[in-house]
C-alpha cells in the first residue's frame, strides 16, 4: 500500500507538473501572440502612410510590408500549433482561443493576399507619372482595376471569416479587439470597394472607348436650390483619351422659352415642384436634393437646344473650386485676378455682384473662373495626386460635386456612391432639410442654419421625434445691391431690403408621419407631400435681415425604422449646424 500511494503521488505530481508546464507555454504564446500582433499593427499603420506617398522610396515600402508579414506569420504559427488547438478544444473555456487563433490567421492572410495587391496599385499610381497634356494618363489606372479586384475578392472572405469568430469569449480584451478587427476590415473591404469603382468608371467615362461629352452646371449657392444652387452658368465638357477640352460655355438665360419632359425622373418630382415649373425654367433644374433628376433635366434642355445628345451631366459649386485650389495653388486670370482658395467664394458669389452689373458677364466670369482652376488641376493636379484626390474626396462628401452618366451600367455603379448625389433610398432613419430660395434674389450667401433631430422614446408603436431648424438671415442692412437684396417674386406689401423668402422642406423617414409643427412658437401649417418614397414636409417664410426663425417640426417616426439616423445636408456657402440627439432605437419586431 504505502509503494501504491507513492506511485499514485508521483503520477499526480506528474499531471501536475505537465499541466503547469502546459500553462506556462500556454502563457508564453498568448503573451509572444500579443506582441507580435502589436507589433504587426504598427507595421501596418506606417505601410499605410507609405502607399499614399508619392515620394516613398520602394525599398521602404517593401520593407514595411515583409515587417507586417513576419509578424503576422510568427502570431499565426504560435496559435496554430498543438499547445493552442488544445486549449482551443475545450468546449466554452475554448472560445477566446479560438477567436484570437482566426483573428490572428487573418491578419496573416491580410498581410499575404491583400497587401501585396496594393502595394502594385500604389506602383502604379503614385510612381508613375499620370499626367498629359490637358488630361491624364489611363493606362495605370485601367491596370489597376484588376489587382484592387482581387484585393477586395480576398478581404471579402477574410471580413466573412473573421465574423464568424466567437464574439463572447468571456475576455473583455479578447472581444474588444475581434470588434476592432471586424471594424478595420470592414472600412478596408468599403474602401477597396469604392477605389475600384473609381478606376473602374475613370478610364470610359473619360473617353478611354470612345469621345464623351458632358454638361457640367456651375452651381450659384447664393440663390439657393434643393441640389445646393441655381445653375446660372455652364459649359460642355468633351473628355477624349483621358484629355478633358469645354466645348462650349453659357449661361441659363440660353434656354429661355424650351419646355422638356418631366417623364423618367423619381416618383412624385413633378407633383412636388410644379410650383418651380423645372420643365420651363433651366435655373430651376436643380431644384430636388436628387442629382438624377436634375442630371436629366438639365441635359434635355442643352439637347432641345442643340439636337445633341449627351452621355452625362456634373455639378459643382465655387467651394469644391476652393478645395481643388487648396492643393494646386493660385492661379492667375488673365485680366490680372489672383484666383486662391481663400478668396474664390467670395470673388464669384459675393463681390462679382458689385465687379459686374450685368448678369451674363457675371456668370461668364464664373464660367472663367472655373476654367482656371480646371487648367490649373489638368496641369498641376497629377504631381498632387494623392492631396488632390482628398480634396475631390471631400468635394463629393458635402455633395459639392456629383457625377451622373446616361450608361445604365456606369449610372448604377455611380448610384451607390456618394459622388452619384442620390436621395439616400434607405428604410432607416432619415433627416434632410431642404431650401429653395423663393425670392429670386442672391440672399442665401448668408444664411445660417442649426438644425437639431432629437428621438424620442424607443417605447409602444410610432416613435416621436422633434426636429428644430433655425435659419438666420446674416445680410447687412445695407449695402447690398438690389439685384442682390431684392425681390423677383413681387411680395404684397413692402419688405425692408435684404429680406428673403425662402421654402424649407423637410425630407423625413419612410412612413413617417407629421404631428404638427410651429413657427417662431406660434402654430404654423405645412404643406404634405412625396418625393421617392419619402414624405416631404413644406413651409415657407420670410426672413428679414439679421432676424432668426425657428421651424420646429413633430414627426412620428415608424416603429420598422431603427439604428442611427442618416442625415442629408444641403450643400450651401455656409456650412450647416446639425445635432443629433436621443436614444439610439432597435427595430421593433415584426408582427406575427
Amino acid at each position: 500500500m504505502p509503494g501504491r500511494r507513492r506511485r499514485l503521488r508521483r503520477g499526480a505530481f506528474a499531471v501536475a507538473a505537465a499541466a503547469a508546464l502546459y500553462g506556462v507555454a500556454l502563457a508564453w504564446s498568448a503573451v509572444q501572440t500579443d506582441r507580435h500582433l502589436r507589433d504587426a499593427q504598427v507595421a501596418v499603420g506606417l505601410l499605410r502612410a507609405d502607399l499614399v506617398r508619392r515620394d516613398a522610396p520602394a525599398t521602404e515600402v517593401e520593407a514595411r510590408l515583409r515587417q507586417v508579414q513576419r509578424e503576422a506569420d510568427a502570431a499565426r504559427a504560435l496559435t496554430s500549433g498543438p499547445v493552442w488547438q488544445l486549449a482551443s478544444a475545450v468546449p466554452i473555456v475554448g472560445r477566446p482561443f479560438t477567436t484570437v487563433a482566426g483573428a490572428s490567421g487573418a491578419v496573416a492572410d491580410l498581410s499575404h493576399q491583400v497587401l501585396p495587391e496594393l502595394r502594385a496599385v500604389q506602383h502604379e499610381l503614385l510612381t508613375r507619372d499620370l499626367h498629359r497634356l490637358g488630361g491624364v494618363d489611363l493606362a495605370p489606372i485601367t491596370a489597376a482595376r484588376e489587382p484592387l479586384a482581387r484585393a477586395h475578392t480576398k478581404a471579402q472572405e477574410i471580413l466573412a471569416r473573421v465574423r464568424a469568430l466567437p464574439a463572447t469569449t468571456g475576455i473583455g480584451a479578447v472581444d474588444r479587439a475581434r470588434t476592432q478587427l471586424v471594424g478595420q476590415v470592414g472600412d478596408l473591404c468599403t474602401q477597396l470597394s469604392t477605389t475600384h469603382d473609381v478606376v473602374t468608371l475613370v478610364p470610359p467615362m473619360m473617353g478611354a472607348d470612345g469621345t464623351r461629352r458632358y454638361l457640367v452646371a456651375f452651381e450659384n449657392s447664393t440663390e439657393a436650390r434643393g441640389l445646393g444652387g441655381l445653375p446660372g452658368a455652364y459649359a460642355i465638357l468633351r473628355a477624349d483619351r483621358g484629355r478633358l477640352t469645354f466645348e462650349h460655355f453659357g449661361v441659363d438665360s440660353d434656354f429661355g422659352g424650351l419646355r422638356v419632359g418631366l417623364g423618367g425622373l423619381s416618383a412624385g418630382y413633378a407633383q412636388h415642384f410644379q410650383g418651380a415649373a423645372p420643365d420651363r425654367f433651366f435655373g430651376n433644374t436643380t431644384s430636388g436634393p436628387h442629382f438624377p433628376d436634375a442630371a436629366k433635366l438639365l441635359m434635355r434642355f442643352w439637347q432641345a437646344r442643340s439636337g445633341q445628345h449627351l452621355d452625362g451631366a456634373i455639378a459643382t459649386d465655387p467651394s469644391a473650386l476652393a478645395m481643388l485650389l487648396a492643393v494646386t495653388g493660385p492661379t492667375r486670370l488673365a485680366d490680372g485676378t489672383v484666383l486662391n482658395a481663400a478668396n474664390v467664394v467670395s470673388l464669384t458669389e459675393r463681390d462679382a455682384y458689385a465687379r459686374f452689373t450685368d448678369p451674363v458677364q457675371r456668370k461668364a466670369f464664373l464660367v472663367v473662373v472655373a476654367k482656371a482652376v480646371a487648367d490649373d488641376v489638368l496641369q498641376r493636379g497629377p504631381a498632387r495626386a494623392v492631396a488632390l484626390a482628398d480634396a475631390l474626396g471631400q468635394a463629393v462628401g458635402q455633395r459639392r460635386l456629383m457625377l451622373y452618366s446616361t450608361r445604365p451600367a456606369e449610372q448604377q455603379v455611380l448610384a451607390r456612391q456618394p459622388v452619384g448625389g442620390t436621395l439616400s433610398d434607405t428604410s432607416g432613419l432619415f433627416s434632410a432639410v431642404v431650401i429653395n430660395n423663393g425670392g429670386g434674389n442672391k440672399l442665401d450667401y448668408y444664411l445660417a442654419r442649426d438644425v437639431t433631430y432629437r428621438s424620442g422614446s424607443c417605447q409602444g408603436g410610432q416613435r416621436p421625434a422633434t426636429v428644430t431648424i433655425r435659419l438666420t438671415n446674416g445680410a447687412p442692412r445695407s449695402g447690398l445691391t438690389d439685384y442682390v437684396a431684392g425681390r423677383a417674386d413681387l411680395p404684397r406689401g413692402s419688405v425692408p431690403p435684404g429680406t428673403n423668402r425662402l421654402l424649407v422642406s423637410y425630407y423625413a423617414t419612410r412612413g413617417a408621419g407629421f404631428d404638427g409643427a410651429t413657427l417662431d412658437g406660434r402654430q404654423a401649417l405645412l404643406t404634405v407631400d412625396a418625393q421617392a418614397g419619402r414624405p416631404v414636409f413644406t413651409s415657407e417664410l420670410e426672413i428679414s435681415p439679421g432676424q432668426t426663425r425657428t421651424l420646429v417640426l413633430h414627426v412620428l417616426e415608424p416603429a420598422s425604422a431603427a439604428g442611427p439616423v442618416t442625415t442629408l445636408v444641403q450643400p450651401l456657402v455656409l456650412p450647416q449646424t446639425t445635432h443629433v440627439a436621443g436614444p439610439v432605437c432597435a427595430a421593433a419586431p415584426a408582427p406575427r
